[in-house]
This record gives C-alpha cells, sequence and structure tokens, in this order.
C-alpha cells in the first residue's frame, strides 16, 4: 500500500509550490516558505511524498552535544540547507538528484558537518585544500585508533553498511582490501567536491563560500583510494598466534563435520515445508515424526564420541483456555541446525580467503551448479603443471577491480601429485558450499539466486522456507559469518599481551577475533608466502591480481622484519630494472635521474656483461645489491635518493636534506615535485598513474575553462602538461579528452 501524509498547507500554497521551489536558494529569508506540500523551510523536519514519504532530519546531534538547529550553527544549517537544494534545483556540473535522494545525500553530509562542528568551523569559506587535508588526517587517525583496539570493525562493517546509496556492495568496482571505510570517505569526499562545484549558485545565494578547490582538481575517487590505500598498508597481517588456531579449526569443520551438516541440512529442509508457519513454531503432527528420526552425529578420528549431541523433534504441548484440552505439536531442531550451517558456512570462508587470497568482492561472484562431463564446480578449473607432474586447482571468477568491466579471471588455490585424491581447502569450501545451499538454490524463483556460490538469507535464526527469503550474499555476510566462526569456536581467550614477533594480540584476545578484517587474511597469505620462498613475491602480486610488484611491496610487505629482506631485495632489483632499461634502450624512461645513469653507460654496460634479459638483469642487481643502490617504488616512479640523497626535492623542500637520509619523504612527496627532482625516473611500470593523471588533470582544465575558472587551475593546467610530458617521452599516446 503506498504510504502517504496529511497535506497540513492550503491549497493555494500548494499549487504556488513548484514555482518557487527553485527561487527558495536565492531568497533572502525562506524560514516561512514551503519545501514540500507538508513542511515549511523554518521547520527541523522535512517531509516529502515522492512515489513514498520520506523525511530530511536536520537535527543532527554532534558529538559536543549540540544540534545542528541549534543557534549557534544557524550559518551552518543555513549553509547546509542552500547547498542541498542547489543540488535539486540549480546543480551546476550534474544532472540534478532526485528528491527521494534527499536521505542519502544528508547522510553523506554528516561527517563533514559533525568534522566542522567538531574543529570550530563555522561555515564553508573555512573549508579549502588544508582543512581537506585534516579532515582526510582525522579520518585516517580513527582507522588507526580501531586497528588497534576491538572495534576494528568500525572501519569495515558498519562503515560499509553506510553506504548511503552512492555505491552498492554489488556493482561497485572496489573490494575489502579498499573498503575499509571506503564508501562512506568517498561519499564524504564527494561532498567536499560537490561544495566547490556548487560555489557560484551558493555564492549568489549569499553564504560563505569556498575560495579554492579543495581537491586541488583532484576526483573523489583517487583522493579516496589514496587515503584507504595507506589505511590498507598499516593494517597488519594475522599473527600466527591468532592465524593458526582459526585456519586449524576452519580446516577442522571441512571433514566429518561438513558431511554431517549437509546431511542435517537437508533432512531439516525436506521437512520443513510441512510446518504450519513460516518459523516451524507450530511443528509437526504425530503422524508426522517418522519423518524426521532423531539426527546422530558422526564419530570423528581420535575420538570415542559423535563430534555433536543428537538432534531430534521436541515436543511442545499447548492447553487451549477455553476448553482444557491439549495440543502436542513436534517442533524441528531448526535453530540448532542453521547455528551448525552458519559455523561451517564461515569455516569454508576462512579456508578460501586465507588460502587463494581471493577477494570477497570476487568470492560473492563465484558461479554455483556443475560441469556436465566432469562434474566439476563451474568455478573450479584444473590444469597440469609445467612439469606434467601436478594437477593445478584455480577458482575462477568475474574480476572488475582495475577494470572498466568484469572479466573472467583465476586464482591458484591449490595443487596436488597428478594420480593423488587430495582435494585442496579452497576447493573442499566450494564443493561443500555447493552442497550445503543447494536447498536455498532449489526454492529461489532467483535466477541470479540460483548462479550463487555464496547466497545467504534475510533472518539470521531460522531457516528459508520460502525462496523470496533467498537472496545474494554480500560481502558484510562473509566478513560476520566468518567472525560469528571465531568468537564461538576458535579460543583466543588465552593469548599473551604479545606475539612471538611482538606483534599486539590483545584486541584479538579482548574482541575474541571479531576484529579480524578481510584485508589481514590477504596480507597473510603474502607473509607465509613469503617466508616459504622469498623470491614469490612477484607471483604474489600475480595471485592478488596488482597491476605491478610496487604495489604487493608497498601495501603487503610493510615493516615485518621477516619480509624486509625481500623488501630490500626488490629495490635493489627495480633499481637494476630501470639501469637496464635505461642503458639498453629496450624500453623508455623518463626522469632526471636517466641522464645521470646515461653518463655512466659505459661502466654499466660492462657490468651487464653484454648478456641480454635475464642473465644481465641478474648480473646487475648483484652490483646493485653490492653497492646498496635501491630504487623505493611508488604508482607514480621509482626514487633513487641513495645515489645523491641532498638533491632528494621533498627532502629540500622539508628543509631535511642531508648526506645521511636513506629514503624519501613521504610527508612532502608528491608527484609534481617529483617529475623535476634529479634522483626520480619513471619506467613503463608506472604509466598507468601518468595516463590517469593527464585524464584526470586535462579533464579538471578543460571543466574550469567553461566555467570561467581559468586563473585559478593554473596548477591544474601544468599538471596535465606535465604528464603529457612524461607520456611522450615513454612512448605512450596521448589520451583524447574532449572538451
Amino acid at each position: 500500500m503506498k504510504s502517504t501524509v496529511t497535506n497540513k498547507y492550503t491549497s493555494t500554497e500548494v499549487d504556488n509550490l513548484a514555482i518557487k521551489r527553485r527561487a527558495l536558494l536565492y531568497l533572502g529569508n525562506p524560514n516561512d516558505e514551503l519545501v514540500s506540500p507538508f513542511s515549511r523551510w523554518r521547520e527541523p523536519r522535512w517531509t516529502f511524498e515522492d512515489g513514498q514519504v520520506f523525511s530530511l532530519n536536520w537535527e543532527l546531534v554532534f558529538d559536543n552535544g549540540t544540534c545542528l538547529t541549534d543557534t549557534e550553527h544557524q550559518v551552518l544549517l543555513d549553509s547546509a540547507r542552500r547547498f542541498m537544494w542547489s543540488l535539486f534545483y540549480e546543480p551546476l556540473e550534474r544532472d540534478a538528484p532526485p528528491l527521494r535522494s534527499g536521505p542519502s545525500l544528508l547522510s553523506n553530509m554528516r561527517p563533514v558537518l559533525s568534522w566542522m562542528v567538531k574543529t570550530h568551523r563555522a561555515d564553508f569559506s573555512e573549508l579549502g585544500a588544508r582543512a581537506l587535508e585534516e579532515f582526510l588526517e582525522d579520518w585516517v587517525a580513527t582507522a588507526e585508533d580501531a586497528l588497534n583496539r576491538d572495534s576494528a570493525s568500525d572501519l569495515s562493517e558498519s562503515e560499509l553498511a553506510d553506504s548511503s546509496g552512492v555505491t552498492t556492495e554489488e556493482d561497485d568496482d572496489e573490494d575489502d582490501e579498499d573498503q575499509i571505510g571506503f564508501n562512506s570517505l568517498y561519499n564524504a569526499v564527494t561532498v567536499w567536491m560537490l561544495i566547490w562545484v556548487q560555489t557560484p549558485a551558493l555564492s549568489r545565494a549569499g553564504i560563505p563560500t569556498m575560495s579554492s578547490d579543495p581537491l586541488r582538481g583532484r576526483s573523489a575517487l583517487a583522493v579516496t583510494k589514496d587515503v584507504v590505500d595507506f589505511i590498507v598498508r598499516i593494517t597488519p597481517p594475522l599473527p600466527d598466534e591468532v592465524a593458526l588456531p582459526i585456519m586449524n579449526e576452519a580446516s577442522r569443520w571441512l571433514g566429518i563435520r561438513a558431511n554431517d551438516i549437509v546431511r542435517l541440512h537437508n533432512a531439516c529442509m525436506k521437512v520443513f515445508p510441512l510446518v504450519k508457519d513460516r518459523n516451524g513454531g507450530h511443528g509437526l503432527m504425530k503422524s508426522q515424526v517418522t519423518l524426521f528420526p532423531t539426527f546422530e552425529f558422526s564419530t570423528e578420528p581420535g575420538s570415542n564420541a559423535p563430534w555433536h549431541e543428537p538432534l531430534g523433534l521436541t515436543a511442545i504441548t499447548k492447553t487451549k483456555a477455553y476448553d482444557g484440552s491439549s495440543r502436542t505439536r513436534y517442533a524441528l531442531p531448526i535453530r540448532e541446525t542453521r547455528i551448525l550451517v552458519d559455523a561451517l558456512y564461515g569455516a569454508c570462508i576462512i579456508t578460501l580467503e586465507s588460502e587463494s587470497a581471493v577477494r570477497p568482492g570476487e568470492a560473492i561472484r563465484l558461479k554455483s551448479g556443475k560441469q556436465v562431463k566432469s562434474g566439476e564446480p563451474f568455478c573450479v578449473s584444473k590444469k597440469l603443471s609445467p612439469s606434467g607432474l601436478n594437477e593445478l586447482f584455480f577458482l575462477i571468477a568475474p574480476r572488475k577491480k582495475g577494470l572498466k568491466s568484469a572479466e573472467y579471471d583465476e586464482w591458484l588455490a591449490g595443487s596436488r601429485p597428478v594420480g593423488s585424491e587430495f582435494i585442496p581447502g579452497p576447493i573442499r569450501a566450494v564443493e561443500i558450499l555447493e552442497s550445503l545451499l543447494a536447498p536455498w538454490r532449489i526454492i529461489s524463483p532467483d535466477n541470479e539466486v540460483k548462479e550463487r556460490l555464496f547466497i545467504a538469507k534475510r533472518a539470521n535464526d531460522t531457516l528459508p522456507k520460502f525462496g523470496a527469503s533467498v537472496i545474494k550474499a554480500k560481502r558484510s555476510k562473509l566478513l560476520t559469518t566468518q567472525r560469528d566462526f571465531i568468537e564461538r569456536y576458535v579460543d583466543l581467550k588465552n593469548l599473551p599481551d604479545r606475539s612471538s614477533l611482538n606483534e599486539n594480540l590483545v584486541p584479538y584476545r579482548e574482541s575474541k577475533g571479531r576484529c579480524i578484517t578481510t584485508t589481514q587474511w590477504r596480507k597473510t597469505y603474502a607473509m607465509y608466502a613469503i617466508r616459504t620462498d622469498r623470491r614469490m613475491l612477484p607471483e604474489i602480486a600475480t595471485q592478488f591480481k596488482h597491476m605491478n610488484v610496487a604495489m604487493t611491496e608497498s601495501s603487503y610487505i610493510g615493516n615485518n622484519p621477516q619480509l624486509m629482506r625481500e623488501a630490500n631485495s626488490q629495490q635493489h632489483r627495480a633499481a637494476a630494472a630501470f639501469m637496464y632499461r635505461t642503458v639498453t634502450g629496450k624500453e623508455p624512461v623518463a626522469g632526471r635521474i636517466a641522464k645521470l645513469i646515461n653518463e655512466y653507460r659505459d661502466s654499466i654496460s660492462r657490468i651487464i656483461g653484454g648478456e641480454e634479459n635475464t642473465i644481465g638483469l641478474s648480473n646487475l642487481q648483484a652490483w646493485c645489491e653490492e653497492r646498496g643502490i635501491r630504487a623505493y617504488s611508488s604508482p607514480h616512479g621509482k626514487c633513487f635518493i641513495g645515489i645523491s640523497p641532498l638533491d632528494a626535492a621533498c627532502h629540500q623542500v622539508s628543509g631535511t636534506a642531508s648526506w645521511r637520509v636513506t629514503r624519501p619523504n613521504l610527508e612532502t612527496r608528491e608527484p609534481s615535485l617529483c617529475a623535476g627532482c634529479r634522483v626520480f625516473g619513471v619506467d613503463l611500470d608506472h604509466a598507468d598513474f601518468w595516463v590517469q593523471r593527464y585524464v584526470e588533470s586535462q579533464t579538471a582544465w578543460l571543466n574550469a575553462k567553461k566555467r570561467g575558472l581559468t586563473q585559478g587551475f593554473r596548477v591544474i593546467q601544468e599538471r596535465a602538461a606535465v604528464s603529457a610530458n612524461m607520456l611522450r617521452v615513454l612512448r605512450i599516446p596521448l589520451p583524447n579528452v574532449g572538451e
């Protein structure tokens, strides 16, 4: 039934409303004017009806106990209202959003308004580039705090739940390693951008406005990625004392327990439709009790008793008040079964993520069903290793990260000797999920649900009786289910304060493992792989679907003492590769360091020894290792600070230049500064960054020209010119950016 509200204003007022709505933005005092047939501008809650009834509640309560509608915040309240109204009725760079998006927009504005009150900024004129930097620093500080206490889920679960409609867990291009608050931060940064875009309209409306672009011509997506990538880098891998018990317990559930739970679940789902209400509350009649005999669980190896107590029907007798007669029904063990189903679900997720490093956003897109001829799951493929001695198992799923549209990709999920019956953990998890959730897929009328390996039920305490309650699983489901498994079945209460590597174990102990994030499994995977063979960093980058080793190195190696040796090796190899490309001319390079290297072309050529490709590069790498020559990689290029520390521009501008510095200054290093630095170079590893930078900068410049704001965008024009020059030197055609 369509919801309605009572129109409390006169017909004349309502008739004039459509005409006045746009003019409201520019009225000196619109307090008594209608914003809808149900609300006036001055009211703390605006009610609308646009297909459905919804409200905008301006009574936002801030951390200091004040409210946005309090007298002290009247300028900020008026600015916020006019900003929103300008988006609806005077949008300057994008189509007007529908009125029903108002609650989402207000939700996106909330962290910005809260931060303004916290930092005593009274209006939009006090916002700018430096203010945005402070806002982002506060966001990172909150992230760092959450990563060091038992509410780390604040950054992955609750933040994701507040995506406010801009992106969805199903359709966005980012995955969990980028989703530590990604949606909320992106929405907030977008608000900063839109306040700047709407400056001409807001200025005409007479409210204080920004004086310059707070994003400095960058997109909200680029700014958000920089922040979230940093948070990913500071997210630690799971300590051995935490990861190993969890992985071992998950593996145990994938054995005999999995077979029992699948049988129990099938038995319940077969009888469940016979009960009289959707929760099974009325139960079975006496004549039906033989349909569900008491379920006996199996005995695990090394044990003398079944791993779980038997489950059977429970007699429930109800006495009728009016005649005193009684009736007995027999309830299925629905709740107990659902607990076990969820436990097995969680164990499968943990095994899949920890042993294959597949992203949750990719895992939820794994396809269900089996191939007709082989009987293998659709989402699994097998190949022989190059030696022919091993079978390699791959997970197949659509990947969207880093791509314009989804493409199917493969993740190595295990191997076994040819002829062996061993099933790798991730493959076993897929097979279990296929069988476990088959009854749910059968009753679903939605073909998209039927085709998904990971599905879910809307309610968490029962089994689905009707197909409409079965839905596609979201990433948040994968996270919360594995956390539930860890809290219920993995004993972390006896963890010491510090690990053997001096890692902080207190958050894991106190939260019972609920502080664990999905990003940590990928970092743990990388750590174990590097420990096994220090030469595997490029292979890890391939498994993670990273564009280059630098991304893996910066985000997943971090400061782990056991991994730093490999990081150093990669820095030596990056330096050798750049020098090799420079002196051989096999690939184009850019940057002033290339000129310096060319001055020693003959000497470097002798080190290469006339050898081609791998051998010559290895010779040069060994030489770099002997002399401590490193290249510090970043998305935009490579820093050779060790060659001439005093020439490092990032240290010169910060006043920290010294022959003793060994690393670039991360606080001042940025692409425009690096581009003119004597110890900086760019090769094809960084082409994607400069292409994107050129497109973003040139687009911003052209848009500024359209609006007549060229004076304030000269820096952006210069940024586009520098990017274009880099691409020309790298012999990459400039992308076509139309006006």
